[in-house]
C-alpha cells in the first residue's frame, strides 16, 4: 500500500501544484485513496478472514439494518 501510494504521490507532483494548499491536499487525497483501495484489494485476493469479517458485520449491521417507523395511529 505504501508503495504505491508513494509512486501516486510522485506521478501527482507533476500534476498539481504543489505550492497551494488544495494541490498539496489533493495529491495526497487521491495517493490515500489509490494505496487503501489497492490494499482491499490484495487482501480480497489473498482471502483475508479479517476483511470477511469486516465486511460481514457492515453488511449485516448499516446496509441490511431494518428501518424504524412510528407507531401508526388508528383511525
Amino acid at each position: 500500500m505504501g508503495f504505491v501510494s508513494y509512486l501516486v504521490l510522485v506521478e501527482l507532483g507533476q500534476i498539481f501544484d504543489l505550492n497551494t494548499f488544495a494541490g498539496i491536499f489533493f495529491q495526497g487525497f487521491i495517493a490515500g485513496v489509490v494505496g487503501i483501495a489497492v490494499g482491499l484489494f490484495l487482501l480480497k485476493i489473498l482471502g483475508s478472514q479479517e476483511l470477511k469479517d469486516i465486511w460481514k458485520t457492515l453488511h449485516r449491521k448499516i446496509w441490511k439494518a431494518e428501518v424504524i417507523l412510528p407507531e401508526q395511529e388508528s383511525l
